[in-house]
């Protein structure tokens, strides 16, 4: 579709309100330092994974909130493609490769989960000198392992939006949620007690002060490693207009989720 000269013109890359992120077991040494999180956050290349092995459709996110949704901020760059940055942090960390050897990334057994974690794993090995394996197994049975906390790393894993406020979101991250999404069971000071601020609160601009923070607090002490916004192509003739979001072409085709369509004359 992209090579070919009508359809081009109709094809319409358009963001899900989606994010995907890589969670480390912190309840296992050495992944209860943020340092060490950060290492492997900081050396992933995401541009190159998502134009070389998603084929630029998802594109780069390092931060929690997707682009299309209230609370969408890109200031921080905390977990941004550093290799150096990433080495020096697992030095000061006191972390050696023998150590993090030992360790696998639990992968599902699919062709795309198996991509993505070998680029994942690769980059890691090469930036970080490490030689980390992958552990393919089936769905069922990551799906089992995850919830009793039985891996080192996961991933890709993510959140999709049930609605477009940003409370449906950090309530993953909070300590209660551990074992139930929050599949790392990151715990972070002063995290529950503000993102339950920020849910009750009525004030909209407080609620987005307190949302940003927490957000700042996932990126800046790596609860997780932020990947990517899943995108998606929709081809919509030239005389068909839509009045839409990101929310609202989530599930095209076939959506009713768009308020206004018609056909205009042609």
């Amino acid at each position: 579709v992209r090579q070919d000269a009508v359809l081009s013109k109709q094809a319409h890359l358009l963001p899900q309100l989606t994010t995907f992120w890589m969670s480390f077991n912190t309840k296992k040494a050495p992944f209860d330092n943020a340092k060490v999180r950060m290492a492997f956050a900081k050396s992933i290349d995401r541009l190159k994974l998502t134009k070389d092995v998603g084929h630029d459709v998802n594109q780069p996110i390092q931060s929690f909130i997707p682009k299309g949704m209230g609370g969408y901020d890109t200031s921080d760059n905390a977990q941004s493609y550093d290799p150096a940055a990433a080495k020096k942090l697992l030095s000061d960390a006191g972390v050696t490769a023998s150590t993090l050897n030992n360790f696998k990334l639990l992968t599902r057994n699919s062709t795309g989960s198996k991509t993505y974690n070998q680029f994942i794993v690769d980059q890691w090995n090469t930036n970080l000198g490490l030689n980390i394996q992958l552990d393919v197994i089936d769905s069922k049975t990551v799906t089992s392992r995850i919830r009793k906390g039985q891996f080192d790393i996961y991933g890709p894993d993510g959140w999709g939006a049930d609605y477009p406020d940003q409370q449906d979101w950090f309530d993953i991250f909070t300590s209660g949620s551990c074992g139930n999404l929050n599949w790392g069971c990151a715990t972070l000071a002063g995290y529950d007690d503000l993102v339950k601020k920020a849910n009750t609160t009525l004030a909209q601009n407080q609620r987005n002060k307190d949302y940003l923070t927490a957000q700042k607090m996932l990126i800046d002490q790596a609860a997780v490693a932020f990947l990517y916004q899943a995108y998606e192509y929709d081809l919509i003739a030239p005389y068909v207009r839509i009045t839409n979001s990101a929310f609202d072409f989530q599930y095209l085709p076939g959506s009713q989720n768009y308020h206004t369509a018609f056909i205009t004359t042609h």
